[in-house]
């Protein structure tokens, strides 16, 4: 059974995202998280590890094969973008600081104001092989190609 999961509107976005990206939703660690993942298959959207603005506390890394790293192994330059990634604000350290003054946020129609990053939409950011932890920009523009 796959679980909605009521904190992202009901949706299961990563199960579909992890799907496209590695063709299974097998391969979590923690194996189990209850109401997320069972027997390293993950049921419910949860954050990544590889990514400083994932939940502390409940987020999962992948393993396997994505097609990112396929890509990466015949030296093809890719991205994935989604709204929201662009981080103004760092850390000390240098990490990306998602609740830093400068957040990316916008008030809906209903009046209610949301954040636009949210991890879960970010499917690469579950292997440390095809993560981008920092939220760095493209390092070129070079090929890059606009749907």
């Amino acid at each position: 059974m796959i679980k909605r999961d009521s904190n992202s509107s009901g949706h299961t976005t990563l199960l579909g995202h992890i799907n496209l990206n590695s063709g299974q939703t097998h391969g979590a660690t923690p194996n189990n998280i209850k109401d997320h993942v069972v027997n390293s298959t993950i049921i419910a959207n949860v954050d990544p590890t590889y990514n400083d603005c994932s939940n502390s506390t409940n987020n999962i890394a992948m393993s396997g094969t994505s097609i990112g790293d396929l890509l990466n192994a015949k030296n093809i330059t890719w991205g994935w973008f989604a709204s929201g990634f662009k981080t103004i604000d760092k850390t000390a350290e240098g990490k990306a600081n998602c609740d830093g003054p400068h957040k990316q946020q916008h008030t809906n129609v209903g009046g209610i104001t949301t954040r636009d990053y949210f991890p879960v939409v970010k499917p690469f950011q579950y292997y440390k092989s095809t993560s981008n932890p920092h939220h760095l920009p493209p390092t070129s523009i070079v090929n890059t190609i606009r749907l």
